[in-house]
């Protein structure tokens, strides 16, 4: 798989919630239930505007409206870019920006989050957005151990196979999924493409 875990910004090992990899996120959501029911918490920031940060914040949305209400758990969602869901088209960025909309949720476009806190997150034009957590949902980064191995990685730091799924340098070694790239191919780090090659 990826990460997603923002090990570079500062605050972020102890303060986001990162969604990749999932063996640590599901605890981590767990942890957030029990917040929602016990009512500590009010509002979420998730950071990431692709396909994966804003299912996951309607999916999230859902689950806890049915733990805290009557009370109603505020969202926000962040994004650097300067369109919701830049790699789809625009008749489905437009049908969620009305669902977003309709279902009360903040949206801020052209805004980079610097700095995470136990209850913010800074963003570069220094503007503080509270909240009670903070979700981490971008895009896939490479985990920093293949880094230590001695298999060719591509420029992201991902395992470079070749059509059949072999490692460049060592093809008695097969990498499906996020944790690799094909060479040669540009596609999205999508679950998708690792149901496919499996």
């Amino acid at each position: 798989g990826s990460t997603s875990a923002p090990s570079a910004l500062p605050g972020a090992a102890d303060a986001a919630v990162a969604v990749k990899p999932v063996e640590e996120f599901l605890p981590a959501w767990n942890v957030l239930v029990e917040r929602a029911r016990s009512g500590e918490l009010e509002k979420i920031l998730v950071v990431g505007g692709g396909a994966g940060g804003v299912e996951l914040l309607l999916a999230m949305q859902y689950r806890l409206a049915r733990l805290a209400a009557p009370r109603t758990i505020g969202f926000v969602l962040v994004t650097d870019a300067g369109r919701l869901l830049p790699d789809l088209n625009s008749g489905t960025r437009t049908a969620f920006r009305h669902i977003l909309s309709q279902r009360g949720i903040e949206v801020r476009l052209n805004c980079r989050v610097a700095r995470a806190e136990s209850n913010a997150a800074l963003a570069t034009n220094g503007e503080r957005i509270a909240a009670d957590a903070v979700v981490w949902a971008t895009g896939a980064g490479a985990p920093s151990w293949l880094s230590e191995t001695t298999l060719k990685l591509d420029k992201a730091g991902f395992i470079a196979t070749n059509e059949h799924l072999q490692s460049l340098l060592h093809p008695e070694i097969f990498a499906t999924g996020d944790c690799a790239t094909i060479d040669g191919y540009v596609y999205p780090k999508s679950g998708v493409y690792a149901v496919r090659q499996g």
